[in-house]
């Protein structure tokens, strides 16, 4: 029988408290078991199940963040579809069931998905409610309303605080790549929207294949799904500004473990996972910060939760299954480049485990990951080619992605018209530029004439990124 074994040493300590040490000793609980449960894990089938999920900022006929009051009634009718999370306006639409997209192809992931979305949106529609398409609510903040009411709805409260509680009090805290913009505030996470994709793994030594790959391929999705330069009705200077504000408005580093390179629980690691072991050791580095009674029931699913990575695991303990989950890029501007992102973070991943790619070394994937966010497509980008690490534009490297991507869906045995019809408009983005930089190139032009929140809004109507419907 396998064990899990804990890495004491890697705890911080200053967090120490009863609820901490009941909620490590749960988490190691659970993770032993699975561990221990391995052989269950394993898949003896072809079956790739994948499911898309949508964080989606509803707001009203003037732009104004929706309340929570209509947010909790549409999830109250579509309960199997639907959730809340942290901002109390946002809703996130869940794909279920999953589909098998090696049986049902991959264009199977938007038809089964936009079933769910008709419904859903013509309800919306009724109350008069639209969606913005961005990956950071552009317009001003009127304070942080977020999600409440419900004992289960303590952890939006409970997280937000005890991360601003525990920042550095010099951390820096203000972007200035632009105009200057304050992130200091954890519920800012509630302004930001994303498209994300779970896809099942054969087994543990496959589950961390396809994360640490997953790691790797993040900023190649950044770069070409940037879409969240502004917030607050200020331009950040940065093509998709949200796992930056995340980290920064969540970093409780201590100055000591600043020095000693430990990173944030928010974006990448510090480095690739050994193994399942090693992954669950990276969790329990971090406070498990929740100690109100319903988180205190699920140390394993809260330790899990709140590892903010590019891309992480979820477990499905009742069906013995794990599946990866992939979540830097921002919401796009249709439900058809949703799926295209993650149908390229798909094929990209399955063409690296095929050539069994090596992995860039993950300082390179860092600074790549930060001048994606940066730039978008106008980046400079590490590429790793016989062991020389060299520079290269965005688009330049992009285009040999896509490539590579095809060529994965290729050898999954996707319908090269199905590759086609997700793949083209990401191809058109290396000559018209990510979402992002179209966005901020429109905003400009009609701020000649009009003030920033008008100039903001005349953009997201032209460009169709509203929609009362998808």
């Amino acid at each position: 029988m396998n064990d899990f074994v804990y890495q004491k040493s890697q705890w911080i300590s200053r967090f120490d408290c009863p609820t901490e040490q009941q909620m490590r000793e749960g988490f190691i609980a659970v993770a032993q078991k699975v561990v221990a449960e391995e052989p269950l894990y394993c898949k003896d089938n072809k079956a790739i199940y994948a499911g898309i999920e949508l964080e989606l900022p509803l707001v009203t006929d003037n732009f104004d963040l929706a309340p929570q009051t209509i947010r909790d009634e549409i999830v109250a009718c579509f309960p199997n579809y639907t959730s809340v999370e942290l901002g109390a306006h946002q809703i996130e639409i869940i794909h279920e069931p999953p589909v098998d997209i090696c049986s049902a192809g991959i264009r199977s992931l938007e038809e089964s998905f936009q079933f769910h979305l008709v419904p859903i949106f013509k309800h919306i529609q009724k109350r008069a409610i639209k969606i913005i398409r961005l990956g950071c609510y552009p317009l001003e903040i009127d304070g942080f309303d977020y999600t409440k009411g419900d004992p289960k709805y303590m952890k939006y409260k409970q997280s937000p605080v005890w991360h601003m509680d525990n920042q550095r009090t010099d951390a820096i805290k203000i972007l200035k790549a632009a105009e200057e913009v304050d992130v200091s505030n954890a519920y800012i996470v509630g302004l930001m929207n994303s498209v994300q994709i779970n896809i099942d793994v054969q087994n543990f030594t496959d589950a961390i294949d396809k994360l640490n790959r997953s790691l790797m391929i993040s900023p190649l999705a950044v770069a070409l799904g940037a879409n969240a330069p502004y917030m607050n009705l200020l331009d950040t200077g940065y093509a998709d500004v949200r796992f930056l504000a995340w980290e920064i408005s969540h970093d409780s580093r201590s100055h000591e473990e600043l020095a000693n390179g430990r990173q944030t629980r928010v974006g990448l690691p510090r480095r690739y996972y050994k193994g399942m072991n090693d992954y669950f050791n990276q969790i329990l580095s971090y406070p498990f910060v929740m100690n109100d009674p319903i988180s205190m029931e699920h140390p394993f699913e809260v330790g899990n939760g709140i590892y903010w990575r590019d891309a992480r695991l979820k477990f499905f303990r009742d069906k013995k299954t794990i599946a990866v989950e992939f979540r830097p890029v921002s919401l796009q501007p249709t439900l058809r480049e949703d799926i295209a992102m993650m149908i390229f973070y798909l094929g990209r991943l399955l063409w690296s485990q095929q050539k069994n790619e090596t992995l860039i070394p993950m300082e390179y994937v860092r600074e790549n990951k930060f001048r994606a966010m940066k730039y978008g497509l106008n980046a400079k980008l590490k590429i790793l080619n016989n062991s020389i690490i060299s520079s290269k534009p965005a688009t330049t490297i992009l285009a040999q992605e896509i490539n590579r991507a095809e060529e994965g869906l290729r050898l999954f045995g996707a319908k090269n018209q199905d590759i086609k019809y997700f793949l083209d408009p990401l191809r058109k983005r290396l000559s018209t530029g990510s979402p992002a930089e179209c966005f901020v190139k429109k905003v400009k032009y009609y701020e000649k004439k009009l003030d920033r929140r008008e100039a903001l809004i005349a953009a997201i109507k032209e460009l169709d990124v509203v929609r009362s419907f998808d």
